[in-house]
């Protein structure tokens, strides 16, 4: 089962990506201050942040293997576990596919962050993402969800358990402290 616990990490890191974000980029303070400071680097680095919060939730919808190599990935994790039948299972990983797709996070991973769409690029074709925060707080928690109904259906619970995809980052490393930082160096 230890590929369920590196799931759990990789889930974690999201949320911990997701809840830095919001923190430095979250309120129109912060983002004044990030202008004010430098307004070229901060934007990168907001755009850096997001490919990079699609790019893990993108990853961790990959096929079971690719290329003749196995991906850590949720259809991964389940054929480990032998929940392939599962009806439930397969129910959660169907209606976040179909999130994955209907949002555009599919097309996203596939022409902008893995591959260089040479379409996308040369016509500046806009390949863009529908998810605003509330709607990826949903996307990163349903995945949670099918987390928890796989340590369930593996047995490692009795009760299917809730988390949450807010993580709490120390004081000294947040993100308000980030920017309170940088303000006093104005």
């Amino acid at each position: 089962m230890y590929s369920l616990v590196t799931l759990k990490n990789f889930l974690a890191d999201v949320s911990t990506d997701l809840t830095y974000y919001r923190q430095i980029f979250g309120s129109d303070r912060n983002v004044e201050v990030l202008r004010e400071f430098s307004d070229w680097v901060f934007s990168n680095y907001q755009q850096c942040l997001i490919n990079n919060i699609y790019s893990k939730l993108a990853r961790l919808l990959d096929p079971k293997s690719s290329c003749g190599k196995d991906n850590l990935s949720f259809s991964y994790v389940i054929s480990t576990c032998s929940l392939s039948e599962d009806l439930d299972i397969q129910k959660s990983l169907e209606d976040i596919k179909n999130k994955y797709k209907s949002t555009g996070l599919k097309s996203y991973r596939n022409k902008v962050l893995s591959h260089n769409d040479a379409h996308t690029v040369l016509s500046g074709t806009q390949c863009g993402v529908s998810l605003n925060d509330e709607s990826l707080d949903e996307f990163l928690s349903s995945l949670w969800d099918l987390f928890s109904l796989l340590k369930y259906k593996t047995g490692q619970e009795d009760l299917i358990p809730k988390y949450s995809t807010e993580i709490i980052i120390p004081a000294e490393m947040d993100g308000e402290t980030f920017v309170l930082k940088l303000q006093g160096r104005m």
